[in-house]
């Protein structure tokens, strides 16, 4: 004999769908598309959304748009595809960090946010650069731009919508233009992932890959000058792609 469902709940949970759904691409959702999508009436979506916001499982917009909310995305760090990203990552990230000695980590964004997934720190390096701290300035990071560059056209629009331009400190080249922006992402996908010398380090970070070619995140590594050249700096390089590609097999394996 079956259970009867509770009716309210199946309603938050078709609604918590439909957010996630439409996550991957950054696109929120209006009240009306909710309702149309999700055959609830508007007055009682209005009333679901409004706890799952209370909940952290939904997050209101500008101009009456939701997407999903903190919480869910606290969430991917232990279901589905990241995961899988995470756990095929971490002995291959230590891997690196016994080879190099030097510190890593995997990025990827979320709901229009940069989120750390793993950190492998290595004993010598107390990571006390600024470039280690993503929440200080995004477009500074090496890790963050390579993610960028394998957005779609619209996935970077809804990103910017969010986050604005880079300023000149933070990115000099794009000087606040979409054009100079798209221009310098074009040139990280065309080499691959980014080498670049910064004041104190080479920051160095390349895509990960799904097996259908989408980017899922980005590997990244901030070489000190003290223990890095140039030479050893493109070794780094050419080793974190071979083991993106080898954290890309082992997902698809998963």
């Amino acid at each position: 004999m079956g259970y009867e469902t509770v009716k309210s709940v199946e309603k938050a949970l078709s609604i918590l769908n439909l957010l996630i759904d439409c996550a991957a691409d950054g696109r929120p959702l209006t009240l009306s598309d909710i309702a149309k999508q999700s055959g609830i009436p508007p007055n009682v979506s209005r009333n679901i959304l409004r706890t799952m916001e209370k909940c952290g499982y939904a997050q209101r917009l500008r101009h009456g748009e939701y997407q999903e909310g903190s919480r869910c995305y606290q969430l991917l760090r232990s279901t589905g595809i990241l995961r899988c990203l995470c756990e095929v990552a971490e002995p291959v990230m230590r891997q690196i960090e016994v080879e190099l000695r030097e510190s890593l980590l995997l990025v990827t964004v979320v709901n229009n946010k940069r989120l750390e997934l793993l950190r492998v720190q290595t004993k010598t390096d107390c990571l006390y650069h600024p470039e280690w701290h993503a929440s200080e300035n995004i477009y500074a990071m090496r890790t963050t731009r390579v993610k960028l560059a394998w957005l779609t056209r619209f996935q970077l629009e809804r990103f910017l919508q969010h986050n604005q331009l880079p300023d000149e400190q933070s990115w000099p080249e794009v000087c606040g233009s979409v054009a100079n922006l798209r221009h310098e992402l074009k040139k990280i996908r065309l080499a691959g992932g980014c080498l670049d010398e910064t004041p104190a380090c080479y920051a160095i970070a390349v895509p990960v890959m799904t097996k259908n070619g989408d980017c899922v995140a980005s590997l990244g590594c901030y070489a000190m000058y003290e223990r890095t050249n140039r030479k050893r700096a493109e070794q780094i390089f050419e080793l974190l792609h071979c083991k993106a590609q080898e954290i890309t097999v082992g997902m698809a394996k998963w």
